[in-house]
């Protein structure tokens, strides 16, 4: 069957869309943030110095990875169920959603988690050795560059990206996966 949705249904579709996830968002920045915070912390402890030229430190890239997926599911499994509940419910199917741990579902957080974790590896991999590398330049003392790797790790703009990018992806995957369940040939 057809479903034209009307203007208020689809009002309410994305208003309680972005209700739940700025709520999943700010929940899962502060987890990303307090893991931040320990790899900062762990930076800060393997930084090795040599006549004020830091020459190495030991980061874990699979470990991080690994990390960082696991903190993550939560809010990617939460994001799923609720966001295909309400596209169910825009669709005329209410009080049904996806199973978190449906394969298709299982599927798409294992490969998104295995890509953020990478990803966050490396970008974290590189950026603190670019600030090791400006600290060299700048030949600085060891309490720049602690105060240095510090504004790094506690800037929440980069758990904020995180955090939106990865809600809108489970946002994303939810509704393309109800609409592909119910036959949808067309979105607006």
């Amino acid at each position: 069957s057809k479903k034209d949705s009307t203007a208020e249904e689809k009002e309410e579709f994305h208003t309680k869309k972005i209700s739940f996830t700025e709520k999943i968002e700010a929940d899962y920045v502060k987890v990303i943030m307090a893991y931040f915070k320990q790899v900062e912390e762990s930076v800060l402890g393997t930084v090795k110095t040599y006549k004020k030229k830091a020459v190495s430190y030991n980061l874990d890239d699979d470990e991080e990875a690994e990390i960082m997926a696991e903190i993550s599911i939560p809010f990617i499994e939460e994001t799923i169920v609720k966001e295909s509940a309400l596209a169910f419910a825009l669709v005329g199917i209410p009080d049904q959603r996806l199973d978190d741990q449906d394969k298709l579902v299982r599927r798409f957080i294992s490969s998104r988690m295995l890509k953020l974790g990478k990803s966050t590896s490396k970008t974290t991999r590189n950026d603190v050795q670019g600030s090791i590398d400006r600290w060299n330049e700048e030949k600085g003392d060891i309490p720049l560059l602690k105060q240095m790797l510090s504004e790094y790790f506690l800037d929440p703009s980069r758990a904020e990206l995180i955090a939106r990018t990865e809600v809108s992806r489970a946002s994303g995957f939810a509704q393309e996966t109800v609409y592909e369940e119910v036959g949808a040939v067309a979105k607006q």
